[in-house]
């Protein structure tokens, strides 16, 4: 009996202490989550005043980094860029380039991440795109919106087959925000025996549409291409403002896939092409769903003359184009059909009991 009240009463006093432990913390947290709002309201607001100090100066590297992942994407260019040079000042710089060596991951994480945000773009980084970590990796392919270098911008290339979805999501983003620049270091990728590679440099392509580009795409628009590449290409050659697109689209309507058809017809629609209005208006009455609503939402774009070829559908003998034509024109589903009377023919019992059927 001694012992349960003994054990009774340690676990009581464990218990209270718990609780304390915890309110303890829980205002600790609340006070320094305070500090922190009030002190990065002083940072952003002597972001607004020129007067030559640095409101970094002195504190703590939890502070300088939650600085700078709070604000620095939350200010524009000028503000940024001064942000950066305080965070500069105080060494910061120099503590992410010592920590990217580290043998803790969440070291090299953090300062990995810390060198993205000040774009900092020097072998180190780039090693950092191999590192073993997924998360130190994801840091490294961070968007820093500064000039890349090549060599970062063929890195966030190979990026982008990486096994972490988390890295291939920000690879594609940096090179989605650098632009027009990524174009030309695409082709070597665009030209990979390895498909895998080959369809994640289309997959990037289509963020950053290029006339360089126009070559790979109409060659890996190519029937003998695998369904996905053909899909992606098509998509790659609606986003580019050339006349060799048309009819490269428009054979592309009568593919065997439908997803190759619908792709073909979203192309036209963005083309404006309204040379292949008649061939849109044919793929009316395709069997698959996704075909019919694009090539209807392309005659939709056209203006006049697929207006007329929509109108035109609605009276035609094709169950499909009619819905799809009437859809696309805002009408009211057409009446079903009503089903034909069963024809009943004259059986001796109908004849025995005095019923006779008009010939």
């Amino acid at each position: 009996m001694r012992l349960l009240v003994t054990i009774s009463t340690v676990l009581t006093v464990l218990l209270i202490l718990l609780v304390l432990t915890l309110l303890t913390s829980g205002a600790y947290l609340a006070r320094r989550s305070a500090s922190d709002l009030t002190w990065l309201g002083a940072v952003h607001a002597a972001l607004l005043v020129e007067d030559g100090q640095n409101p970094l100066r002195g504190a703590s590297r939890r502070r300088h980094a939650l600085a700078l992942t709070s604000l620095v994407q939350h200010v524009t260019g000028d503000q940024r860029d001064q942000l950066r040079e305080w965070a500069k000042a105080v060494g910061l710089d120099n503590w992410a380039r010592r920590g990217s060596w580290a043998p803790r991951a969440t070291r090299r994480v953090a300062a990995v991440s810390t060198m993205s945000t000040l774009g900092i773009d020097d072998d180190r980084r780039l090693r950092a795109c191999s590192d073993r970590n997924p998360r130190v990796r994801m840091c490294a392919a961070e968007p820093d919106f500064t000039q890349a270098s090549q060599e970062r911008i063929d890195r966030l290339i190979g990026l982008t087959t990486d096994a972490s979805p988390r890295v291939r999501f920000a690879a594609r983003d940096s090179l989605a925000r650098l632009g027009g620049d990524v174009a030309p270091s695409l082709l070597p990728f665009l030209a990979s025996a390895d498909r895998r590679v080959a369809a994640a440099a289309l997959d990037v392509a289509q963020t950053t549409p290029h006339p360089v580009l126009l070559p790979a795409a109409l060659a890996l628009s190519q029937p003998d291409r695998s369904v996905e590449e053909r899909l992606q290409a098509l998509r790659l050659l609606s986003r580019l403002e050339c006349p060799e697109r048309v009819p490269v689209l428009r054979e592309a309507l009568g593919d065997d896939d439908p997803h190759v058809r619908a792709a073909g017809a979203d192309g036209l629609r963005r083309a404006k092409a309204v040379s292949c209005a008649s061939a849109l208006s044919e793929r009316l009455r395709d069997p698959a769903w996704e075909v019919r609503r694009a090539a209807g939402g392309a005659l939709r774009e056209l203006g006049p003359v697929g207006l007329v070829l929509l109108r035109s559908a609605v009276r035609c003998d094709d169950r499909f184009a009619v819905d799809m034509a009437r859809t696309m024109l805002n009408l009211p589903p057409a009446p079903p059909v009503p089903a034909p009377l069963p024809t009943v023919e004259p059986g001796p019992d109908l004849v025995s009991n005095g019923w006779q059927v008009a010939s």
